[in-house]
């Protein structure tokens, strides 16, 4: 298993024109190549530290690889648009590496998945109910080549973990025990309901993060510091959820395959 840090990096230019889409994002030139950033918002303050969050832990479960990324420096002085138009303030943002040569994944491959394909989403399945990321959507799997496979495919964008980039204190004690909305037809799950498969990727990812998922959350606060009652709110919101991650997961399987069978 990798030892897990955190690249940083310092923006040095202006990276390929962001157009589109209603989040706050920028891309970046580094001596690594282009970086797209997530910005924060007032309605999305906790963008970065979901980001930074979500990649480390999914780095460290395996299955389906994080795309590559940074905690990059927007230094004082630079002066680079957002796809708002806005000028990007100095500070640190959450950057994953413009990739090129992936497409996103689509319903019609995600109907006719290979087994090795679908053994590592269930993986994803497993941390994305760990962390409660509310917004996995089909185009957050990246693949190269004509089909996804489990050695050519990245993940993007957790900025909607820990039930979402605006989580407070008490929504985490509320939401601790909280699952997906079966409902949400966009969600990359909605039609995963192998609960053998997903009992075995729970079963996996407790026992990879037996002794790492606190240190993970650590280091994730030496970059991006949260004040003690944060701190303390996040690290018991994850060991709650970890401890009762098979329960969780089987739940949200079953939540599925009877809304699917009712629908």
């Amino acid at each position: 298993m990798e030892k897990l840090s955190i690249h940083k990096i310092r923006a040095d230019g202006a990276g390929p024109p962001f157009v589109g889409g209603s989040q706050r994002k920028a891309t970046v030139s580094t001596r690594d190549g282009a970086y797209l950033l997530k910005l924060p918002t007032s309605g999305a303050p906790w963008v970065t530290f979901n980001e930074l969050l979500g990649a480390a832990i999914v780095r460290l479960a395996g299955g389906i690889p994080c795309a590559p990324s940074a905690l990059v420096d927007v230094p004082l002085g630079f002066r680079v648009q957002d796809n708002l138009g806005q000028i990007v303030e100095p500070g640190q943002y959450f950057g994953s590496l413009l990739l090129t040569g992936y497409r996103a994944l689509i319903p019609d491959f995600a109907a006719a998945l290979s087994a090795d394909f679908a053994e590592s989403l269930y993986a994803l399945f497993a941390v994305d109910v760990l962390i409660y990321n509310v917004d996995r959507k089909l185009p957050d799997v990246m693949f190269e080549g004509e089909e996804p496979k489990a050695g050519a495919s990245v993940v993007v964008d957790h900025g909607n973990a820990l039930s979402g980039a605006d989580w407070t204190v008490k929504r985490l004690e509320e939401r601790r025990d909280c699952g997906f909305d079966v409902q949400d037809r966009r969600l990359i799950y909605c039609d995963m309901t192998d609960e053998r498969q997903a009992q075995k990727a729970a079963r996996r990812l407790v026992a990879l993060l037996a002794d790492r998922l606190m240190p993970a959350v650590e280091i994730v606060c030496s970059c991006y510091p949260l004040n003690p009652a944060y701190y303390e709110a996040v690290a018991a919101f994850l060991q709650h959820r970890g401890q009762n991650l098979q329960r969780l997961l089987a739940w949200q399987v079953r939540r599925y395959a009877e809304y699917l069978r009712t629908d």
